[in-house]
């Protein structure tokens, strides 16, 4: 059963030892009982360049040889009974199609949606308002993301990246079948050549399927990199006008021979469809990156499946190492230098990791007598990252990498794949073994200015690279010391000559609305953040400071402070509620 767009639940009745699976819906009654011969895959798993066999798999796990699940390459999650009749889970390294969990002394539970999971198991009276997890929600206002198998519900899990499940009347034993291999570092000539084969590669598996594929592509380098590395049928772009960011692209697209289709940014993106964006994405990430879900009819016209350039920057750009801006007369430059970890990593991890809510300590929304104890919660749990992680690396950056893949798919730029998977495939080609394991074996400092990236991109495709990057409006295929004396050059030409130059890019020349905009411009956002107010959800959780909230809320509409972000991730955790107690 090859399952795309459907929301499942599987219920395992552990009195009558049966299996039930319910399709799209949340009913105690009307689940089909599934047999020996059920077979579930999500996504797609590739042996090589082909798609893994059934048979194949089964007898892997029949043989418990879960070391050679370790070939399996691509975005996964495989369900089905082994010859004991084990229910049988396998995740992939990205935990790229999310499987959440419950099991106690009756049942076991799985689904793809957590909405789902947590409604069905409210009905089943194993969930109540009482297990929700406040460490969580703290986490993801703080981090704005989730880390590891903790989910907004204390008994609900998510499933392990990575890993072999098998499920029984005795309970539910795991397997991790890989862990990351950190060696010595490459070189820098090993390195650029091998990205830039492994990301052929990558592409191609998905570009051979037979349905045709388009590129959501931007004026940066991960896009630009998977063009470079592939030829897609379509090249697509959003933006909200067409602006400095749709025209480098439409130029990066013309240079590669790949047709282009542009289209402005929906303004009313949101109006009328919180409820069920949050519910597709699971409450897990900001409405500011869920856009593409209001893009099916315009999309579908032009491919049957979409892929994108996410996360590339994250695992050879070095986006989130702990790195600071050289400054030049107090001006930033593009040149970025890794800072040196202070005194204990967590702590600074907490306080300085790129995507954290940076206009806020949590002092300023949480409940002051909550604050300390939660704090203390998730700084022991980033800490025991940095300890794991200290058990395969001695080199502080790769343990500060290592967070930002446990797992992948939780980090809030997901939210991205998530819209378009609510109507078509979409694939992600940095999720793939071998540029994971790549990206474990390059030197931080070969990343912090992307140089490895930018080299291996340029070894694909010279002509594009000469195209400008609309990150900084210089040419792609410069380094950061010469980005920077030109970027200066321009503004020294623009004050003393007073002529027109092209700088790095404004707001308004970048492929998104701001948060602010969108809230703005969606009469249903104003109403959701305004009823925040008076949320009975909020007042439940009883560690929302209502007087704080208010006043966010009316700093917010009174133009003294922008507190987009925060509002937003504030709704999502309302919506979500919500729709799981329909309150």
């Amino acid at each position: 059963m090859k399952i795309q767009n459907s929301k499942f639940i599987i219920l395992y009745n552990k009195d009558i030892n049966k299996h039930h699976i319910f399709l799209d819906n949340i009913l105690l009654e009307g689940g089909k009982e599934i047999d020996e011969n059920f077979f579930i895959i999500l996504g797609n798993a590739y042996l090589g360049n082909k798609l893994v066999n059934k048979l194949w798999v089964v007898k892997k796990i029949k043989e418990k040889r879960y070391k050679d699940i370790e070939e399996l390459n691509g975005s996964f999650a495989i369900i089905f009974f082994n010859n004991d009749l084990n229910l049988t889970i396998i995740t992939d390294r990205f935990l790229s199609k999310k499987i959440y969990f419950f099991e106690n002394n009756e049942f076991t539970i799985i689904s793809n949606n957590l909405v789902n999971i947590s409604k069905f198991a409210l009905k089943k009276k194993v969930v109540t308002f009482n297990n929700i997890n406040k460490n969580a929600i703290f986490e993801f206002l703080n981090f704005r993301r989730l880390y590891g198998e903790k989910t907004f519900f204390n008994n609900i899990t998510l499933l392990k990246p990575a890993t072999v499940y098998e499920i029984n009347r005795d309970g539910t034993s795991k397997i991790n079948f890989w862990v990351p291999k950190y060696d010595n570092f490459l070189s820098f000539d090993e390195a650029y050549v091998s990205l830039a084969e492994n990301l052929v590669k990558s592409t191609s598996r998905f570009l051979n399927q037979e349905s045709s594929s388009s590129l959501l592509l931007s004026g940066g380098l991960d896009s630009r990199a998977l063009l470079c590395a592939s030829k897609p049928d379509f090249c697509i772009t959003v933006c909200p006008s067409k602006n400095n960011e749709a025209n480098i692209a439409e130029s990066l697209a013309k240079k590669a021979g790949v047709p282009f289709k542009f289209f402005l940014s929906k303004e009313n993106v949101f109006d009328n469809t919180l409820d069920k964006i949050v519910c597709e994405t699971d409450g897990e990430y900001s409405l500011v990156n869920t856009s593409f879900f209001q893009y099916k009819d315009e999309f579908q016209k032009i491919s049957k499946q979409f892929f994108l350039g996410l996360y590339l920057d994250v695992l050879f750009g070095g986006l989130y190492l702990p790195k600071t801006k050289i400054k030049f007369n107090g001006v930033d430059t593009t040149i970025n230098i890794l800072d040196k970890i202070k005194g204990d990593p967590a702590d600074y991890f907490i306080n300085n990791v790129r995507y954290r809510m940076k206009k806020y300590n949590m002092k300023s929304i949480v409940k002051t007598e909550y604050v300390s104890s939660l704090y203390s919660i998730m700084y022991d749990e980033i800490k025991e990252y940095f300890n794991n992680s200290s058990e395969y690396s001695n080199n502080i950056y790769s343990q500060w990498e290592s967070l930002h893949l446990d797992p992948m798919s939780r980090h809030y730029s997901y939210a991205m794949v998530k819209s378009i998977e609510s109507f078509s495939p979409c694939a992600i080609p940095a999720f793939d073994n071998n540029l994971l394991d790549l990206s474990i074996k390059i030197h931080p400092k070969h990343k912090a200015n992307s140089s490895v990236y930018k080299k291996a991109i340029k070894y694909l495709n010279p002509n594009l690279m000469n195209i400008l990057n609309a990150n900084s409006n210089t040419r792609a295929d410069y380094n950061e010391y010469l980005s920077t004396a030109i970027i200066f050059s321009k503004k020294i030409i623009r004050k003393f000559f007073n002529t027109e130059v092209k700088l790095p890019p404004i707001g308004s020349d970048r492929s998104w609305f701001s948060p602010s905009e969108l809230i703005k411009k969606n009469f249903s956002l104003n109403q959701e953040i305004l009823n925040l107010k008076n949320s009975k959800i909020i007042d439940d959780l009883d560690i929302i400071d209502n007087i704080k909230l208010i006043n966010i809320i009316d700093e917010h509409f009174k133009g003294i402070q922008d507190n987009s972000i925060l509002l937003l991730h504030l709704v999502t955790i309302n919506i979500f509620f919500r729709n799981v107690f329909d309150m």
